[in-house]
């Protein structure tokens, strides 16, 4: 008779063990935070704040971000992928990604919507995809030519006029994705080693070698700067704005970058960051971009049309792959640091050596 009660107590227990774990498991589900996707993204911070709101909006979702330069980001997703502190990676150049990808960081998810787009604005291997494409341009201050009686550059030759002579602001491609892109363009146009006798030659020309595209281009709006080169879309924001600017694409072409986004391997929240690039790929979202930034151009072919200012058609657009970018990144880095810069002309040095120490991995 012990023995049976002793057995019908342990069952007792273990019941009430059960019940209590389920409770536990119920009132954890009811109560606990839901999940915060986590994101890195280039996206300026303002736009972003807008952009996921409307996100979240739309799907109940928080998102909390950090707002970081493209080699800022790179570093973070390395080092972080043995535990990784973000879900997805959201703006900069694919060549970023590329790099992220061959070190093991990222996920392999691309939306349905995105499988369409051609190889170069989509990873082959479905790592990463394309949300925006920015060309190369010339960013020329209008007061300048007309106080010094010039014409409007429209050729790289032109920026080696003696009448820019400390006028010019550039990128620190150490830095700056904008100042690689750049490089990029002069070799596909030059060849190499004539690339870099121009960028020699150029640098008589260079006021200050900034460390961020973005801002470098602040100078050439408010009359500090002559002229600069800058993605498109960074440059149209200004002239966009009021500033006196003028956009020019050479003649002789340039090359562009395909803005990216990708799910990150090991991610907190895979499931619900994956409705977030859904969205990125979507209309939707390219329609949003767009209201906060008109200059903005959509990767998906399908969805350029819905820039008025740009038809990209009307340039000389350079192909250059994601994978020789990536490939090619440092070691032309390497170069320009070794035969054009000039410390004298650097700016935000600090920061461009902790950029460099990632991109030197």
């Amino acid at each position: 008779m012990q023995g049976g009660f002793s057995v019908r107590r342990r069952s007792v227990f273990a019941l009430a063990a059960v019940l209590t774990v389920a409770a536990g498991l119920w009132l954890y589900r009811k109560f606990a935070a839901p999940p915060v996707i986590r994101v890195y993204t280039t996206i300026p911070e303002r736009d972003a704040a807008v952009l996921f709101q409307r996100f979240t909006d739309y799907t109940g979702l928080q998102v909390n971000f950090s707002r970081l330069s493209s080699g800022e980001m790179l570093r973070r997703v390395i080092a972080e992928k043995v535990c990784p502190q973000a879900d997805l990676i959201i703006g900069g150049p694919a060549d970023i990604y590329d790099a992220a990808k061959r070190e093991g960081a990222l996920a392999r998810y691309v939306p349905e919507a995105a499988k369409a787009m051609p190889v170069g604005y989509r990873d082959p291997d479905n790592r990463w995809f394309g949300i925006g494409v920015t060309p190369l341009c010339f960013l020329v201050n209008r007061n300048f030519i007309e106080k010094n009686g010039l014409r409007m550059p429209d050729s790289w030759q032109d920026l080696l006029d003696p009448a820019y002579r400390g006028a010019l602001q550039m990128g620190d491609p150490r830095a700056s994705a904008t100042a690689s892109e750049q490089i990029y363009s002069l070799v596909r146009i030059y060849g190499e080693r004539e690339a870099f006798e121009y960028q020699k030659k150029l640098a008589e020309n260079v006021r200050a070698y900034a460390g961020n595209g973005v801002g470098g281009a602040t100078p050439v709006a408010l009359g500090q700067a002559a002229a600069g080169v800058f993605y498109y879309v960074d440059a149209m924001s200004l002239k966009l704005e009021g500033y006196p600017v003028e956009i020019v694409f050479p003649k002789e072409g340039v090359t562009y970058a395909v803005d990216g986004c990708a799910l990150l391997d090991g991610a907190a929240y895979p499931e619900e960051a994956k409705y977030l690039l859904q969205w990125l790929a979507s209309p939707d979202f390219a329609r949003s971009r767009m209201e906060l930034k008109p200059c903005y151009l959509p990767a998906r072919p399908e969805l350029r049309e819905l820039n008025k200012l740009l038809d990209l058609n009307s340039i000389r657009l350079l192909q250059c792959s994601v994978p020789w970018k990536s490939q090619n990144r440092l070691r032309l880095i390497d170069r320009w640091t070794s035969e054009v810069a000039r410390s004298d002309r650097l700016e935000d040095s600090q920061d461009t050596v902790r950029s460099a120490s990632v991109l030197q991995k």
